[in-house]
């Protein structure tokens, strides 16, 4: 047990390295700009992080990674990420008020961009340095590869997954290898961020904000570099992010296939569900919200079904039965493999097989197998069960966040909406996430939005081993 603590905390402090080299680009924009207090903040943060690294890295022994140690290792990478990247929301001029709430405001922001939550309690963006700006928008595309790179590491121990169990925690194999997988996301990652930060320039939009709308986009996630979006969205602008948006929510496997000149492997049925969701979604917005142009209505639904958070409706203003409609595609989610947050409409299929295979084993002899086929594959059926308690206790924690929230006299539709947009990464809000939300729901919000984006399973199997030690 205390092995996989230490494999654990020895591939943190790698990764607790990267992320300080990676803050070396704001630092250094902050430095170009002439942004005095930002270079110091983010230096610290880097400093930081560079040297919690490197002395967990050499405290602890790397070894082999199993299945427990990595989700010890999911849960200590979000927390080490969200601490790390507190520092900067500390500098003055930011977060103005008592030392609990500023450190709470920091935590709060850093964990939804490193989760890709994309909630945000900064009201007015256009007042941040401009480092900081580009700071939001790479943790967050940092933290839309880094799920998938500590999703890779469940190959390196051979056995522990089935290929089925794999696409139901949101991974596939792109490459024979675990680090040739790795390798060609990070490839299909960097081609994309840079060929649709190339298009929203020759579409009018300023450089800066270009790149900072690609990390955003192509990671799912939700913060914007402008307080008013809106104003960017000409029609060539409307089009390119939402096709950034589809293509961050598609599985990387279909992404790897196209690049690779395999046709063939274009189509995946996952995918035609997402876009058929997409479609039918936003024929029924267009009816709920006759006020709003059918543009701003499918952008939006586009929006809720990647869990991307772009956002510039006054949502908390629109029909209930509109912000249902908006729940419900941020809790389906994009595809599994992709940046994208929700459940997975993978999962969702299996838990709907899995009813019927339920059923189908109830009444069968004891003897009896039961085959469910997901995609044309056999589903195992521990992996079935799996997703069903994996889906059962995301409704779990939704039901009791919602109570929570009730208690403090928020409406109920509103509380949903909010609780659902942080389990699923999904950026939207009803207008509840801000300073003046009571400091504990702000706390019990960024649990959540780490919740959903580790995935409930790692976490269980964190307090496992949490408990396993305290018996010792």
């Amino acid at each position: 047990m205390r092995g996989n603590f230490s494999s654990a905390l020895g591939n943190l402090g790698l990764l607790l390295q990267a992320n300080g080299v990676i803050l070396l680009i704001p630092i250094l924009a902050s430095i170009i700009w002439a942004e005095t207090n930002s270079t110091l903040f983010l230096s610290l943060a880097a400093v930081t992080s560079l040297s919690a690294g490197f002395i967990l890295a050499n405290t602890f022994k790397n070894r082999q990674l199993t299945f427990e140690s990595i989700s010890i290792l999911i849960v200590f990478t979000y927390l080490g990420l969200g601490l790390t990247g507190t520092i900067p929301y500390l500098m003055p001029g930011i977060f103005n008020s008592s030392a609990i709430d500023v450190f709470t405001n920091g935590f709060f922001e850093s964990m939804a961009g490193y989760t890709t939550a994309g909630l945000s309690l900064l009201g007015d963006v256009d007042s941040l340095p401009r480092s900081i700006l580009l700071f939001r928008s790479l943790a967050q595309w940092l933290g839309g590869v880094s799920i998938i790179y500590l999703m890779i590491l469940f190959f390196t121990t051979p056995g522990t997954w089935t290929k089925t169990q794999s696409d139901i925690v949101g991974l596939s194999r792109v490459k024979p290898s675990a680090r040739g997988t790795f390798l060609e996301i990070i490839k299909i990652y960097l081609i994309f961020t840079l060929v649709f930060a190339l298009l929203l320039m020759l579409a009018g939009v300023s450089i800066f904000n270009s790149f900072n709308l690609a990390f955003t986009g192509i990671s799912t996630a939700g913060f914007l570099p402008i307080t008013d979006v809106e104003s960017l969205l000409t029609t060539p602008v409307y089009i390119i992010l939402s096709i950034l948006m589809i293509v961050g929510a598609t599985s990387f496997t279909i992404h790897s296939n196209l690049l690779g000149g395999k046709l063939k492997g274009f189509y995946k049925w996952e995918w035609a569900i997402m876009i058929f969701i997409i479609l039918i979604a936003t024929i029924i917005a267009i009816t709920l919200v006759p006020s709003e142009s059918p543009r701003s209505v499918a952008f939006h639904i586009i929006s809720a079904s990647t869990t991307a958070g772009f956002s510039f409706l006054e949502i908390p203003d629109q029909p209930n039965a509109f912000k249902m409609l908006l729940i419900t595609l941020m809790f389906i989610g994009g595809t599994s493999f992709s940046t994208a947050g929700g459940i997975k409409i993978f999962r969702l299929i299996v838990a709907f097989k899995g009813i019927s295979w339920m059923m189908k084993r109830a009444s069968a002899p004891e003897d009896a197998v039961v085959v469910v086929k997901v995609g044309g594959r056999m589903t195992k059926d521990k992996d079935i069960l799996i997703v069903v308690l994996s889906i059962f206790l995301t409704f779990l924690i939704l039901a009791l966040t919602t109570f929570a929230f009730l208690i403090y006299g928020f409406e109920f539709g509103d509380s949903v909406f909010e609780i659902v947009a942080a389990l699923s990464t999904g950026g939207l809000s009803a207008g509840l996430t801000s300073q003046d939300l009571p400091i504990a729901l702000r706390w019990l919000l960024t649990a959540v939005m780490m919740l959903g984006r580790m995935e409930i399973i790692p976490f269980l199997i964190f307090i496992r081993a949490i408990q396993h030690i305290d018996k010792r």
